[in-house]
């Protein structure tokens, strides 16, 4: 969103940063190699948030990823597949990246909605003190093929995580609707884990 009377530190300072960061973006490999050290300076020091364009509007925004897809000059006029791609194994700036977009839906969406168990009406949820920057930090120490499928947008890093046998695959399925969760359970489960559970629930009726 633009406002032109909105009173935030130094809006002119950061607009030169913005600019930087944008054209690094659009320019050749040898200016892509650029972008990480500016896209973590951009992020420590909050550019993004609040800025000056060339015309001397003052823009703010709310959320880091509509000022990563918003056209040039009130943002960047990227996406945040192509800031991971560029960012690549920068762990530290990844870091950073998850912090701004953190409560960001959009990135909820991208990085730990299981497709196919939403489909059925659940979610997995986050594990306790596990978040796509901790995720992606132990992919580059111990599995790069799969950060390289993450960087890449082919995988989640919750996605990977599971193939790594790093997280288990959890589904959430309201308790109250049994139907639901016999399909979730269903298509998540092998068979042998199946009869597991038949038996178990046998067991328990019987008690």
């Amino acid at each position: 969103m633009t406002s032109e009377t909105a009173d935030t530190p130094n809006p002119r300072a950061n607009a030169m940063l913005v600019e930087t960061l944008a054209g690094a973006l659009r320019s050749t490999e040898s200016g892509l190699t650029a972008v990480p050290d500016l896209l973590a300076r951009v992020l420590t020091e909050g550019s993004w948030r609040s800025f000056i364009t060339p015309r001397g509007e003052h823009v703010e925004h709310d959320g880091f990823e509509d000022f990563v897809t918003t056209p040039p000059t009130h943002g960047i006029g990227s996406s945040l597949g192509l800031i991971r791609r560029v960012v690549g194994d920068r762990v530290d700036v990844l870091d950073l990246l998850d912090q701004a977009l953190q409560g960001n839906s959009a990135q909820r969406r991208c990085t730990d909605i299981v497709d196919d168990v939403n489909e059925v009406g659940g979610i997995e949820p986050r594990a306790p003190g596990s978040s796509a920057a901790r995720g992606m930090r132990w992919l580059s120490d111990n599995r790069p093929d799969l950060l390289e499928r993450v960087t890449a947008g082919e995988l989640s890093t919750n996605a990977a995580m599971i193939e790594a046998k790093q997280r288990d695959k959890m589904v959430s399925v309201p308790v109250h609707k049994p139907d639901r969760v016999a399909r979730a359970l269903l298509k998540q489960m092998t068979p042998d884990e199946r009869r597991q559970l038949v038996d178990l629930l046998s067991a328990e009726l019987d008690t």
